[in-house]
This record gives C-alpha cells, sequence and structure tokens, in this order.
C-alpha cells in the first residue's frame, strides 16, 4: 500500500515532468520509430528523418554504427547508412535507450547510486528484448517496456535529489540496492514509482496495459495468478525486472546462478535460453554506456564472475572460452610468483593470439618522454615485420591507440594501426600514472564481416587487470 509521502512524490513527479515537456516528446519520437520499424511499407528516409529530429542522437547512432560491435564493410558516414547497417529492429532499441535515458547520463556519471538505477534500467530492457526475440513483432516491445517499468527511480533521482540522496545514504547504511531502499523511504516499490508517472510520459494505451499486466506478473510472490495466463512479452518483462535485480544486489556468484535458475522454474521459462542471453548483457551494456557517454560501466562482481565461473555447464555457453582460462591462470600464477613483466606481457599476447585467435597483436611500449609508442613484441598468423613501428602520440592518425594509451582505457574502434584491420581493440598495459604501453591486435578484414564475441569484453578487461596489477605489484 503506497503511503501518503509516495502519493504526493508521485503527484510531483507529475507535474514536473508535464511543466518540463521534455520527456513526452521524448516518448512521442521513441513510439514514432516503433510505428514506422512494424511498417514494412516504411522507407528508411523517413525513419532516418524521425531520428534527426533529435539533437546529437544521428552523431552518435553513427558513432556507434563504426564500432567493432556492428560489423562494417567500409565508414558509415549518414544516419540512413547506419539505419541499413544496424538494421530497424537495432535503430528502434538504440534509439529508445539514447531518447529516453540521455537526460540521465549527467548524474550516471556524478552518482555511483544513480548509475546503479541506470544499470538496472538497462539490464532489465535488454534481457526482455533479447527474451522476446523469438517473437519478431514483440522484442522491441520488451525493450521498452523493460525501460519505462525501471525509470521511476531515474525521474526521482533527476527531479528530486535530496530524496534520492536519503535513500542513498539508508542504503549504504543498510547494505541494501537502491531499489529496496527507495521502497522502505516512500513506502511504496520502484516498480509503482514508474507506472504512476506513466501518463505523463504520452505512452500509448496499449503500452500501458501491457505494463499493468507485467507489474502483476511482477508482483505475484505467492503465485496467486497463473503466470502461463500472462502475455509472454509481458511475463518476460517481470522476469526480467526481478533478473536485474537479483543482478544488482548479489554478492555470491554461486548463490546468484541458483536464484536465476530458481525464477526461470518459477516463470516456466527454459534455462539454456535465459543463460544464453545473460551472456550477451555485457556487451549490451558497453555499447550503450557509448551511447550515453556515460564511461564504461562495471558489471556487478558477482555477475561478472557467474559468466567465469566453471560450475555453469559449458554447453549453456556461460563461460569463457577454455581455450583462455590457461592464459589466464597463468597470468595470475606469474603474480604470484614474481614473474618478470616482460613475461607477463609475453603471455599475455600469447592469449590473444593463441586463446582469442587475433591474427596480428603488437605490444607497443612507451618511451622515457612518454612521446611515442614502440613496436617491442609482435605474433599472429597475418603479421608482418613490426620490428619499425612507432607510434607517434602527437601526430598519429591511429587514434584508437592513443586513447587507449592516454586515457588508460580499453577501445574497440577509432582509427585502426592498418587499414585493413578489422575488428581490433586495444588494451592498456598499467592504467593512468602506471600506464607503460599497450597491446593492439586485429583481424584483417576479408569482407566476411566478422564482429567481437560477447566474451571478448570480458577477456580484455580481465587480461588489462591482470596487467595492470603485476605493474602496481612490482612498484610498492
Amino acid at each position: 500500500m503506497k503511503s501518503i509521502e509516495a502519493d504526493l512524490i508521485i503527484n510531483k513527479l507529475r507535474s514536473a515532468l508535464d511543466s518540463d515537456g521534455d520527456f513526452p516528446t521524448r516518448g512521442r519520437v521513441i513510439s514514432e520509430i516503433q510505428r514506422l520499424t512494424e511498417d514494412p511499407l516504411a522507407s528508411v528516409d523517413k525513419v532516418a528523418e524521425v531520428i534527426m529530429t533529435e539533437p546529437t542522437l544521428a552523431t552518435r547512432i553513427i558513432h556507434l554504427a563504426n564500432s567493432v560491435y556492428f560489423a562494417r564493410d567500409s565508414e558509415i558516414d549518414s544516419i540512413s547508412q547506419a539505419i541499413v547497417q544496424i538494421g530497424l529492429k537495432s535503430i528502434y532499441n538504440l534509439v529508445a535507450n539514447f531518447v529516453l535515458l540521455q537526460k540521465f547520463s549527467p548524474l550516471a556519471k556524478q552518482n555511483e547510486h544513480f548509475a546503479q538505477c541506470l544499470m538496472m534500467s538497462m539490464i532489465t530492457s535488454n534481457l526482455a528484448a533479447f527474451l522476446s526475440s523469438t517473437d519478431q513483432e514483440k522484442d522491441e516491445t520488451g525493450y521498452l517496456s523493460g525501460s519505462l517499468i525501471t525509470i521511476g527511480p531515474l525521474l526521482l533521482g533527476f527531479y528530486f535529489p535530496k530524496l534520492f540522496v536519503e535513500a542513498t545514504k539508508r542504503a549504504e547504511r543498510r547494505k541494501i540496492s537502491m531499489f529496496n531502499s527507495i521502497e522502505d523511504v516512500l513506502g511504496t516499490s520502484a516498480i509503482e514509482v514508474s507506472m504512476g508517472i506513466i501518463d505523463s510520459l504520452s505512452v500509448p494505451e496499449s503500452r500501458k496495459a501491457c505494463l499493468n499486466e507485467a507489474v502483476l506478473c511482477y508482483k505475484n510472490t505467492n503465485n496467486e495468478i497463473n503466470l502461463d495466463s500472462i502475455e509472454y512479452t509481458n511475463k518476460i518483462v517481470a522476469f526480467s525486472v526481478k533478473i536485474a535485480e537479483l543482478i544488482i544486489e548479489a554478492t555470491e556468484s554461486k548463490k546468484l546462478y541458483e536464484e536465476i535458475k530458481d525464477l526461470s522454474i518459477k516463470f516456466n521459462l527454459n534455462l539454456d535460453k535465459v543463460e544464453k542471453n545473460l551472456l550477451k548483457i555485457p556487451e549490451a551494456l558497453y555499447g550503450q554506456s557509448k551511447l550515453l557517454d556515460i564511461g564504461d560501466i562495471e558489471v556487478p562482481v558477482a555477475f561478472s564472475k557467474l559468466l567465469k565461473k566453471d560450475f555453469i555447464d559449458e554447453t549453456n555457453n556461460i563461460i569463457q572460452n577454455s581455450l583462455l582460462e590457461p592464459y589466464l591462470e597463468q597470468l595470475e600464477n606469474g603474480i604470484k610468483d614474481n614473474e618478470t613483466l616482460a613475461s607477463m606481457i609475453a603471455n599475455a599476447t600469447e592469449a590473444f593470439s593463441f586463446a582469442l585467435h587475433f591474427e596480428r597483436v603488437i605490444y607497443f611500449e612507451s618511451d622515457t618522454e612518454v612521446k611515442n609508442l614502440k613496436a617491442r613484441l609482435g605474433l599472429g598468423s597475418k603479421l608482418n615485420d613490426f620490428s619499425d613501428l612507432t607510434i607517434d602520440l602527437a601526430n598519429s592518425d591511429a587514434d584508437m591507440l592513443i586513447k587507449s594509451f592516454n586515457n588508460s582505457s580499453i577501445e574497440t574502434h577509432g582509427k585502426t594501426l592498418f587499414n585493413d584491420g578489422w575488428p581490433a581493440v586495444c588494451i592498456p598495459v598499467g592504467y593512468n600514472s602506471r600506464a607503460i604501453g599497450l597491446i593492439y591486435a586485429d583481424f584483417v578484414d576479408d569482407g566476411s564481416n566478422r564482429i567481437l564475441n560477447p566474451n571478448d569484453a570480458y577477456s580484455l578487461s580481465t587480461i588489462a587487470d591482470i596487467l595492470d596489477e603485476a605493474i602496481k605489484k612490482r612498484r610498492e
């Protein structure tokens, strides 16, 4: 039962949204894009025209279309090309995400608890879309419904920062999630806050009906209703909210897996399908964080470990590529055994070449003046003589490498080292003041539209973290 304070806050949120006018306008843009993606006669130009009504959206879409997460034959330089390259269904998801959530980007950078709520929304919407995608008409419905059903806490933080701070302090004090803390503070669930302001977001009546059924399903804790009587996509949305809550709150990976398994059984969903779609979440979060310009999102530790642990059967495709595991183990043992840094870097380049199958792998080391990166070590079936390769940090046009080194960040898009290199990645060897170089790896573009495997983001991050730990240990 909602408290009087909750009703007052929800009414104030409605008033703020109505006077703002920005979110309702954005809701109409999303609805129009959805209508066009479902219309077989709609032209790409018409979709592009609607996208162009949102400032900065077209630029971000083009930027993402040129990343390794969408294979491309040549550089994309127009929104129409991006739509063709990415596909209407993916464009819809990207637009819905950006248009609805763009306003929250600055707060997500400043407040880790707000970022947690944003991640909750992103996990929910993506998982709902992935699990609904077997029904070609419903995957966009799942995505947007997932975004809308979790938007309440984000709006609360945006319009009522003092109340959000109060919930933040409570979450820290009691070691609970923000969603649980908001319920404690307001006396009503975060989902109810979302549903209380739906009318102010220009959401079509048909979508409201879907959301209401999803909420009924979400609140069905004592099995009062038969879940099989709920429309499939609406059931998936409720399931995705609960899974996202588990991921955010989990502290142990094995317990998280058992909870996911139990919830899948309760919702009468195929566990293998759930697992395979959970594997896609990190890639989706990475792409969206780039689109929203909020930096790299750190996936919750227990969930991250879940994707690597061997207690999940390999046939379910959840664990990392088994070829990589010996290399990661060797690198971790290298830290314990105080192996030389040169040996650690050599092992890392071997992991890129032999486990991740990159065709060209080069380790670059910075000079003492930090003006140039000099190639020191190379591997790969397609790598020719590399001994003379030097990157001028001030003048080179290989911006992928320069950004990776200067920002101590993993980079997967930008100007590559070789013109025929795609997809390509760069990982820093050491972070911030500890950065001493980078590892560049790519494939020779053979026109097959090769893309990075979703597991690769974790593999790259793990290798970079181990190398940084090795450098840190040697400087202590």
